[in-house]
């Protein structure tokens, strides 16, 4: 026998063929001489898919992200000296460092530019509270908002690196909602905080006031705006990410626990961040099929906000603020709020107040309800400039990254709803303590997809089947060049090539042979 037929091998026969009787097969090759026997896990694929690899990469710590969000449901704080610390804090703290260094050496992919801009925002917010404060009475106070801002970023950055994280960190979130909700009803309709009087040492419950008759639920969390923030941020995510191939009705069904929770938190701006991500899921399942339908909803909230502001002898801002607040005093309370506050940001451009008062008419309360304003009164437009711009280039990048992996896209649409929803409703309510350092960490949790979804690795099991159900691949898919001898294992990035489906679903997984079924402040 010729060593040309000895080292003769056949491809995997496609699902549902038998392979070819007759002919040399080897069985005695080596490993790293062509592709490795199928797998069990292999065969299991649906047709047409590349059995999905674990990626190359270090044991990112995708643990301690599940471990921060487990500590923001801790209502303890913890004492060390002057300073006090809630456990997410402790948390931030002990691993700021290494994280750091881990992100610096490149173990949590290639740059964006968000990853530069924050921290040019955290040294601009810095050096806003120096040039406002003494340096010894606001040295605590900066480095808290470290690591809030960029400590929880650089959590997010270094330990979500692929789908499988990001999808375990979503499933993490849903179920500690599943746990909570009702314990959140209960709470609201008996008005006694039932979790907070069971933990020992916890926190004072907070008097939110009485809304619709029912108490603000708070649960666990500092504040029911907390709790109702921490919710709604689950809503685009448990629709897309949970379970991604389930048709509309599971679906609702299992975002209804996270709307469950925003509705008992009776807050405005939790509200808003649920209703503005329930309109993206809704436009994102009826234009399904345009090709530009993002285009059309921006030019169609374009021409709604001229209509409104011609139909109104108000501004559209002013009509909109008095439908969306829970009564017509709060909601001219807003707007005095947003006008003296550009006033104040007027007066102070560069490096902002500080936390020194903000100038108004002593009628007018201090809370301001507007995290993108207060942060701008704060450390000034620069701060603003950066951290916004920090985030719509992460934004951006995720939205226009090539992802083949029909999972992949599923993280993408929720993490886009979410984090939408989420930046909308900031314009309604200020974001402080745990859940900023929340809203960051999602941040960075997203950042991966920027880069095209989670590395690829070298596969042990086969490549796509011969034959026409195979699977085009990617063109980083093929052999290492510069080789001799077999052929080297071919690099394959897991699921179809193409656009993630316009409804946001999955294909039904199918069987070998089968045809395709169809899945379809104070508020």
């Amino acid at each position: 026998m010729s060593d040309a037929t000895r080292y003769t091998r056949f491809a995997p026969a496609a699902p549902g063929r038998k392979r070819p009787l007759g002919g040399p097969v080897r069985t005695d090759v080596p490993e790293d001489a062509g592709e490795a026997a199928p797998t069990a896990a292999a065969q299991t694929q649906p047709a047409g898919l590349a059995p999905r690899a674990a990626p190359v990469r270090a044991a990112a710590p995708a643990f301690l992200a599940v471990l921060f969000v487990l500590s923001i449901l801790m209502p303890v704080v913890i004492r060390v000296g002057p300073a006090v610390l809630q456990p997410y804090r402790v948390i931030l703290l002990a691993l700021f460092v290494p994280l750091l260094f881990r992100f610096l050496s490149g173990k949590a992919g290639p740059f964006v530019a968000a990853d530069w801009m924050l921290p040019a925002a955290s040294v601009w917010a810095s050096l806003s509270l120096l040039a406002n404060h003494p340096a010894g009475a606001i040295a605590e106070t900066i480095v808290v908002f470290w690591l809030e801002f960029l400590g929880a970023y650089l959590l997010g950055r270094v330990a979500i690196r692929d789908g499988a994280d990001f999808r375990r960190l979503v499933r993490v979130i849903f179920f500690i909602l599943l746990l909570i909700a009702p314990f959140a009803i209960v709470e609201s309709i008996t008005r006694r905080p039932l979790l907070l009087e069971l933990v020992p040492n916890a926190i004072s419950p907070v008097n939110a006031g009485i809304r619709m008759g029912l108490r603000r639920a708070q649960a666990v969390f500092q504040h029911p705006i907390i709790m109702g923030v921490f919710a709604s941020a689950a809503v685009g995510l448990v629709w897309y990410v949970v379970a991604p191939r389930a048709g509309f009705v599971r679906r609702g069904l299992l975002v209804a626990v996270p709307m469950t929770v925003v509705f008992f938190s009776l807050s405005l701006g939790a509200l808003v961040a649920a209703a503005v991500q329930a309109v993206f899921i809704g436009w994102e399942w009826i234009a399904k099929a345009a090709r530009n339908r993002w285009t059309w909803f921006a030019v169609l909230a374009g021409a709604g906000y001229v209509i409104l502001d011609l139909a109104t002898i108000r501004s559209p801002f002013h009509a909109l603020v008095h439908r969306v607040a829970f009564d017509f005093e709060a909601s001219y309370t807003r707007i005095h709020i947003f006008n003296y506050g550009i006033d104040n940001v007027l007066a102070n451009p560069l490096l902002g107040l500080g936390l020194n008062d903000w100038s108004r008419p002593s009628w007018l309360t201090a809370s301001v309800d507007n995290f993108w304003l207060l942060l701008t009164m704060r450390h000034g437009v620069p701060f603003l400039v950066l951290f916004v711009g920090a985030l719509g280039t992460l934004a951006w990048r995720i939205a226009k990254a090539p992802l083949p992996d029909p999972l992949d896209a599923a993280c993408r649409a929720g993490w886009l709803t979410a984090f939408g929803g989420l930046a909308v409703a900031a314009g309604t309510v200020h974001y402080w303590q745990s859940i900023f350092a929340f809203f960051m960490l999602l941040a960075g949790a997203g950042a991966w997809m920027a880069n095209g979804g989670g590395q690829a690795a070298p596969t042990t099991g086969p490549g796509p089947a011969a034959g026409p159900q195979t699977a085009r691949q990617p063109p980083h898919a093929a052999s290492s060049p510069g080789r001799s001898g077999p052929a080297a294992p071919r690099r394959i990035r897991s699921g179809r090539s193409g656009a993630f489906p316009a409804s946001g679903g999955l294909p039904e997984r199918r069987q070998p042979g089968r045809g395709r079924s169809g899945a379809a402040g104070e508020d």
